[in-house]
């Protein structure tokens, strides 16, 4: 038969990424773990989430 295999992936916190409009401008995208935003979004609400 076929082989099924799950991933699973545990975080504290996740950011969508869209399509970057000016690169340089974004500074590389990376984010430092432990680093706090200087004003954090609120989490959304379930039915805010698109699946």
């Amino acid at each position: 038969g076929n082989k099924k295999y799950m991933t699973e992936i545990v975080a504290n916190t996740m950011q969508m990424l869209g399509k970057p409009e000016d690169a340089s401008a974004l500074g590389g995208g990376q984010t430092v773990i432990g680093e706090s935003a200087a004003s954090p979004e609120p989490s959304p609400v379930d039915e805010d989430v698109p699946f």
